[in-house]
């Protein structure tokens, strides 16, 4: 029998109680001693204290319990339940690669002991994966820069009809100083101070490519984050407004979901309500409105309404020159069996 020193005892009894036990499957004394023993570690209670005491100095919280019997067990930070939301989390980011999220969901498990990890769900392979390995990289890389004001550079890009990445600025790097880091929809965004235009922009992280931290510092910006909050959408930026606009009474949920409970709610009818919104006239603003468009009037700003007139023009012109040249019996049908 090959006897281990203190420390490779102590090791081996924190792997056992971290792979084996939680508050529903204890280890006893006997059942420790004879794992150590099948592992050519030679211990006794005496020297299994010893090891215990050393471990909960360290801040491993390992109890003791006489229920079921009596043994010992490392007590859980997760319980299953918490490690399921985390790792569908991970696996619907769609701004997570796959390598990463099967590696972070991986690591997840581990939080929890071998019966627990039973417990959990296969979890489905979402769909839209960014194909950027860099993205948890890159997030520590702006975390710590941002913390220190130091300016980073990167090349950004957008995705073509043909799958390629479109450089912006014909891939000149762009020098910015990151103030904090967003998400938003599944994505990661990055916030800076473009110092030439004295404003603050959004980027994505998974359409980041060779960022690095410089090493000069920068003079700190202040960045308040929940004014940015207000006058973003989806990180579109834009002026903050009121929006007031009169709801069917079945959107008070959506309305409350998407918006918070900051909101100015009168003239409550047994039909509708009328809201008031702080926030910035974006694109996605528009288009969220868009989908519930017999259901909501907008009384103002004039702005968004001619936005919402222009497209409903467009859209009518669009569909209405396409009746023409395929009939109108066609798209009626068509029209028919949708509903």
């Amino acid at each position: 029998m090959i006897h281990g020193d203190a420390a490779g005892r102590t090791l081996l009894i924190l792997n056992i109680l971290r792979e084996q036990s939680d508050a529903e499957h204890i280890i006893s004394m006997p059942d420790l001693i004879a794992e150590l023993a099948e592992k050519g570690i030679a211990a006794d209670r005496r020297t299994i204290y010893l090891s215990m005491d050393a471990l909960r100095r360290n801040g491993w919280d390992i109890r003791f319990t006489r229920r079921q019997g009596q043994g010992y067990y490392l007590n859980r930070q997760f319980q299953p339940a918490e490690i399921m939301v985390l790792t569908d989390a991970v696996q619907n980011s769609p701004a997570i690669s796959r390598d990463q999220t099967d590696r972070l969901s991986a690591q997840l498990k581990t939080l929890l002991s071998a019966e627990q990890q039973k417990l959990l769900p296969v979890p489905a392979a979402a769909e839209g994966k960014t194909d950027n390995p860099n993205v948890i990289r890159y997030i520590e890389i702006l975390l710590e820069a941002a913390a220190g004001h130091h300016p980073v550079e990167f090349r950004y890009y957008d995705v073509s009809v043909n799958r390629q990445k479109a450089y912006r600025r014909s891939r000149r790097s762009y020098h910015l100083l990151p103030c904090a880091v967003m998400s938003s929809q599944g994505r990661y965004y990055g916030i800076f101070h473009d110092r030439k235009h004295r404003d603050f922009a959004a980027y994505r992280i998974d359409k980041m490519e060779h960022l690095q931290m410089l090493e000069d510092t920068e003079e700190p910006v202040y960045f308040d984050m929940e004014a940015w909050k207000r006058t973003s959408f989806d990180m579109y930026h834009g002026d903050a407004v009121t929006v007031t606009a009169v709801f069917d009474r079945s959107l008070s949920n959506v309305l409350f979901d998407r918006f918070g409970q900051d909101i100015i709610i009168s003239n409550v009818t047994d039909t509708d309500f009328t809201a008031s919104i702080r926030t910035a006239v974006t694109p996605t603003l528009t288009a969220w409105f868009l989908q519930f468009y017999d259901r909501i009037t907008i009384l103002r700003p004039a702005g968004l309404i001619a936005a919402l007139q222009d497209i409903a023009a467009s859209i009518n012109k669009t569909y209405g020159e396409r009746r023409n040249e395929h009939g109108s019996e066609k798209t009626g049908t068509a029209a028919e069996n949708h509903r």
